[in-house]
């Protein structure tokens, strides 16, 4: 209990301070201070800034997708996860303005894709497994992998692009937009019409 509010404290203290200026030049530091912890205590949370900003993709991205995703998991399911994303991006659109901006390992750009592969994945694996296929298998190089691949790839550019670009479309547009684009084969497995 007390680990978790912490950890919502670093958070909330570190989203507050992206939006002041570049994480470039936030230090754990300067974390630590503005949230009136050490740096001991800091770092007995997380091992280094990039830790917390991992932190911060799976709380904000992560949790939409589970939340609205869980049970249902057609594309009306994921343009509804989608929406929810763009919706808590557009409230703390200076922070995600600045993470885009921030080229490092394990960028934002990363996380969004492998977050949006991992739910491509776990929710294609029924019905790929009803046509043979082996949806979780590392490294796989089957037809549903590669159409995954390039579904995150187009996902990730067009969300990317939304943020650089100021956010200026609406939110359900960006959705549908993104929806859209998704490959035929990859709506037909989400839909279970294989």
């Amino acid at each position: 209990m007390i680990r978790e509010l912490t950890n919502r404290a670093i958070k909330e203290t570190f989203i507050q301070m992206c939006l002041e200026r570049p994480i470039e030049k936030i230090t754990v530091q300067d974390i630590a201070e503005r949230c009136g912890i050490s740096k001991q205590t800091f770092y007995n949370h997380f091992r280094d800034k990039q830790d917390l900003m991992n932190y911060v993709y799976d709380e904000e991205v992560k949790r939409a997708v589970d939340t609205f995703c869980s049970d249902d998991r057609g594309t009306a399911a994921m343009r509804r996860a989608i929406s929810s994303v763009l919706n808590r991006c557009r409230e703390l659109q200076g922070y995600y303005s600045s993470l885009v901006r921030y080229q490092t390992q394990n960028s934002f750009s990363e996380f969004f894709f492998e977050t949006a592969r991992l739910y491509f994945e776990n929710s294609a694996a029924p019905a790929a497994a009803n046509r043979g296929i082996d949806a979780h298998q590392p490294g796989s190089s089957s037809r549903l992998d590669r159409v995954i691949g390039f579904a995150c790839a187009g996902l990730n550019w067009i969300m990317v692009d939304w943020i650089r670009r100021g956010m200026v479309e609406e939110v359900e547009t960006i959705a549908d937009e993104m929806i859209a684009c998704l490959p035929e084969e990859l709506c037909d497995v989400l839909n279970k019409k294989v």
